[in-house]
């Protein structure tokens, strides 16, 4: 079973080289900025979902859309 998946294994196996002290092309740094940005994208969600279910569960919600009138809406 493996504990990353494989975006998230490459970037940490790239983080982990530059300790190595090889310096990273241009091409390097754009993988790692991809892979950053589909972590960031994965984390947000996750909280969402979390948050949605949290506020479901106190009643403070009744839908999915509810939630995102009402979390969104604040950012705006």
């Amino acid at each position: 079973m493996e504990f990353f998946d494989k975006r998230t294994q490459e970037l940490l196996d790239c983080l982990l080289s530059l300790d190595e002290g090889a310096p990273m092309n241009a091409q390097a740094v754009a993988v790692v900025d991809q892979l950053l940005e589909h972590i960031e994208v994965s984390v947000r969600t996750t909280c969402d979902l979390i948050r949605f279910k949290c506020m479901k569960s106190a009643g403070m919600v009744q839908s999915m859309d509810e939630f995102l009138e009402l979390f969104y809406s604040e950012e705006e």
